[in-house]
């Protein structure tokens, strides 16, 4: 009742508990007739080897009783539970027996069940060969993703090695440009070496030249001066006179000329003054005209500059000045210089007329040597002016 009502827990239950008690009673036929329930119950839950097994079990048991028509029934299930269990070549083995002891069932349906089994079979066949396909393809497709693999690792390893090479060539062009740099800075300095050391021995050479015109020439003019001027107060001779007075007059004019040569060869930028000292004279000596007054205001320069620095920032604020007087029409003019741990500052300006910084290259005011100037410098020069608002120029000059 319970197998027919689907309660197949509980039926398994009685179908178990019942086998049990006929085995105890040793009796082969209730025992295969169990057997044979209890596989039709396995076969409904899905047990289908264990079916199998119970089937056979009951088949050895009944193999020498005379009963026909349980042996039949046991063939046609055993048969269907191989089937079931998809053991179909052992399915058709079964269903022969089962035909060849059963004639009085119907042909066509046994026919049709073999011809249906014997289809599965073949698709059972064609399924193994298909499996064996995908196999042989999942390896072939395993061996190109394998392949792509490689290739991607081969790939990877490229790019690293490339970008490891370009990145090394960037650190070789940045080597290079440093020690070019390197090089250009000690060719640099070389040059300013040699400039100092030009400037210098210049320096020493006029000095040289000076004194010799101041001891020397200077010396020997004085007493040939003094000769005529005691030679002049004892002649009587109205003609004679006159004539040592000409060559008195003549002998002071080269003495004053040869004294300020004197003075200018021994007034450089690098005299003891300094920078500062020589553009304060310089300033001084344009103050006592009158015309205009220029003022020196100078903050952190510490007297290290080189030889050939100083001349070159005196030679530009000396241009500036003269453009100053010649063009500006000023009253007043400052010069402001401002030392930094890596350059100098120079603020030259005035209150004058000014001009329009597009009409640079006609004014006549030399500024494009003055440029030049500060360019040979490695500097930079900024112009402000407006007409009738004076002009301020800044030059900032880099310590190298």
């Amino acid at each position: 009742l319970h197998y027919y009502q689907a309660q197949n827990d509980s039926a398994l239950f009685y179908y178990q508990k019942n086998l049990a008690d006929v085995i105890a009673k040793k009796d082969t036929f209730d025992i295969a007739v169990r057997l044979n329930n209890l596989a039709m119950l396995q076969m409904a839950i899905g047990k289908n080897q264990a079916a199998v097994d119970n089937l056979i079990e009951a088949k050895e048991l009944i193999k020498n009783k005379n009963d026909k028509e349980l042996s039949v029934g046991l063939l046609r299930n055993i048969a269907d539970a191989q089937t079931a269990a998809g053991n179909y070549k052992e399915a058709i083995d079964y269903y022969n027996q089962f035909i060849s002891e059963e004639d009085s069932l119907e042909r066509s349906d046994i026919a049709q069940n073999l011809k249906e089994l014997q289809t599965k079979y073949e698709t059972a066949e064609k399924d193994l060969e298909n499996a064996e396909l995908t196999a042989k393809n999942l390896t072939s497709k395993n061996k190109i993703y394998l392949l792509l693999f490689i290739l991607a690792c081969i790939t990877g390893i490229g790019a690293y090695l490339f970008n490891r090479m370009r990145q090394k060539q960037k650190l070789l062009a940045a080597q290079a440009e440093a020690q070019k740099q390197r090089e250009e800075k000690l060719l640099r300095d070389q040059e300013l070496a040699g400039i100092d050391a030009m400037i210098t021995g210049q320096e020493k050479e006029r000095k040289k030249i000076a004194q010799d015109l101041h001891d020397d020439i200077g010396s020997s003019l004085t007493t040939a001066r003094m000769c005529i001027e005691n030679v002049i107060g004892k002649s009587n001779q109205v003609e004679n006179k006159k004539i040592l007075e000409n060559a008195y007059d003549l002998l002071n004019d080269t003495y004053t000329k040869v004294r300020n040569i004197s003075h200018a060869q021994k007034s450089s930028v690098l005299s003891s003054h300094g920078l500062i000292g020589t553009l304060e004279q310089l300033a001084s000596r344009i103050n006592a005209g009158k015309s205009i007054q220029v003022e020196v205001i100078h903050h952190g320069l510490q007297g290290n500059l080189s030889n050939s620095m100083e001349l070159g920032l005196f030679r530009i604020i000396q241009e500036l000045l003269n453009n100053t007087i010649k063009h500006a029409e000023a009253q007043n003019a400052s010069i402001i210089l401002t030392g930094y741990e890596d350059h100098v500052s120079i603020m030259v300006e005035d209150d004058g007329n000014g001009f329009i910084p597009e009409n640079l290259n006609n004014n006549g005011t030399g500024l494009d040597s003055i440029n030049t100037r500060v360019q040979n410098l490695d500097g930079t020069m900024e112009i402000d002016t407006k007409l009738k608002r004076g002009t301020t120029i800044n030059i900032e000059i880099p310590l190298v």
